[in-house]
């Protein structure tokens, strides 16, 4: 009888050791799933919060053929006017490290804006950016405003220059997974970015910064047509006498 009676307390005893155990447990996924609620409810409001950081941070916005232009502190034309009020614009682009279509597909719009800029006297720094797989800098090409020149250099001078600028057009390598192709324009800093969710979106954002602050822009890059193609020629010809007089030769 005693020894039953003491089965039975052990027994007893063990049960409400694994009930304990059980509710222990229970308690235990139970704050688990509450953190991941919490953190997912903060994330989500922390989402929501930037983009609306982002929207209601700038004083204008309008949008034209799928860009949407941002800017503080005065109306985007003004703006965009104010922002390369400069002899000297530094134009900074990022690239994919070891990537030359990236390279190919940034050269686009610097060579653009070079070519307008150029023809309105003012002296462009271009800046080409390697970005490494951890989105950091690494080093990048530089002509130092000379356009006979391009070299590399090393990160630290890369920031030095980009800081040191007094006017900078800023292009991010394009993002597919960003909201909408963008302009942020920042006139008293002379700033410009250009956030493109596509390559074309990139080359479309600068077409539409420079109509919209040279309005002579067609003539401009019809004439460089027009040159490029005189260029073509005569290389062609030159081609066509040099083979000739190889022919002759012989």
């Amino acid at each position: 009888m005693v020894k039953a009676l003491q089965a039975a307390q052990v027994q007893s005893v063990r049960e409400i050791q694994k009930k304990a155990d059980i509710k222990k447990t229970n308690k235990t996924v139970s704050i688990v799933i509450v953190t991941i609620l919490v953190l997912l409810i903060v994330s989500f409001i922390s989402y929501k919060a930037h983009n609306y950081y982002q929207e209601t941070k700038f004083d204008f916005k309008e949008t034209e053929m799928g860009i949407s232009f941002y800017a503080k502190d005065m109306a985007i034309r003004d703006a965009l006017a104010t922002a390369v009020d400069s002899n000297i614009v530094v134009l900074s682009a990022d690239t994919i490290l070891n990537d030359s279509n990236s390279i190919a597909d940034a050269t686009e719009p610097i060579v653009l804006f070079t070519i307008m800029l150029t023809a309105k006297n003012k002296n462009t720094i271009i800046v080409i950016n390697a970005i490494d797989s951890k989105n950091q800098l690494s080093f990048c090409s530089t002509n130092y405003g000379d356009i006979y020149t391009s070299v590399d250099v090393n990160k630290e001078e890369c920031l030095k220059i980009i800081e040191n600028a007094t006017s900078i057009i800023s292009i991010d390598i394009p993002n597919q997974n960003i909201k909408e192709s963008r302009v942020n324009i920042y006139p008293l800093e002379k700033r410009i970015e250009i956030k493109p969710k596509t390559n074309t979106d990139m080359l479309l954002s600068t077409y539409l910064i420079l109509k919209s602050n040279y309005p002579e822009l067609e003539k401009v890059l019809s004439k460089t047509e027009i040159v490029k193609n005189k260029l073509a020629q005569n290389l062609n010809n030159n081609k066509v006498i040099d083979q000739n007089n190889s022919d002759s030769n012989n």
